[in-house]
């Protein structure tokens, strides 16, 4: 069983490098990392893994939607915030679809 502690840090610390809690602002830093996180979507334990990873997913969509890292790209945010909702039963990214389609 895959350990989701892991998980909950990273979230926390690239929370701090997208948002410059705590030390400089990193949005490329942050965005690689979510990234990272991500890739294990269709991973071995991703069951145990789904809110991180779902995390990941939605902050990537914003970090598109927003240009925090990347160039704006709503066709992104929007592929990144459905593959939350539909992979990972990610609340948040249901409704930030519902706001932009």
């Amino acid at each position: 069983m895959a350990n989701i502690r892991p998980f909950r840090l990273s979230s926390f610390f690239l929370y701090s490098y997208k948002n410059g809690i705590g030390g400089k602002q990193d949005c490329e830093k942050a965005m690689l990392e979510y990234q990272h996180i991500a890739e294990r979507i269709n991973g071995r334990g991703f069951k145990d893994l789904a809110a991180g990873i779902g995390t990941a997913l939605y902050e990537i969509g914003n970090m598109y939607l927003n240009g925090l890292g990347v160039q704006p790209d709503l066709k992104e945010a929007i592929r990144y915030f459905t593959l939350a909702a539909k992979k990972c039963n990610s609340i948040q990214a249901e409704n930030k679809l519902n706001e932009l389609l």
